[in-house]
């Protein structure tokens, strides 16, 4: 099995350092990741919704989970389910309850 996980941080590292735990884990990957996931898988320097899914196609990638907030207000989600790619986050209109204090207080 191949992952991609999408963000830089402590989380991303937590989920990398789990995922390591499983015996299908094939590759791991990480978009743009840190020094301490480059240890675990490959950092990946991309940062586009596009390229991203071009990425995820081109390496045969099985599941993406994202934690970038940008991304998932941006609509990342949206884009790698019209591609049919497998993904874990919440579709754009969800995440804007998160990435925006204003659409949340009129909601």
């Amino acid at each position: 099995m191949k992952v991609f996980v999408i963000g830089g941080g402590g989380r991303e590292h937590a989920i990398g350092k789990k995922l390591l735990e499983n015996p299908q884990l094939e590759r791991l990957y990480f978009a743009p990741g840190n020094g301490e996931t480059a240890q675990m898988g490959e950092n990946v320097f991309l940062s586009d919704s596009e390229a991203l899914a071009d990425f995820s196609l081109e390496k045969g990638i099985d599941l993406t989970i994202v934690r970038s907030e940008v991304l998932l207000v941006e609509g990342i989600v949206d884009v790698f389910l019209q591609r049919g790619l497998p993904i874990c986050g919440p579709h754009k209109q969800a995440a804007k309850l998160k990435g925006s204090k204003v659409f949340a207080k009129i909601l």
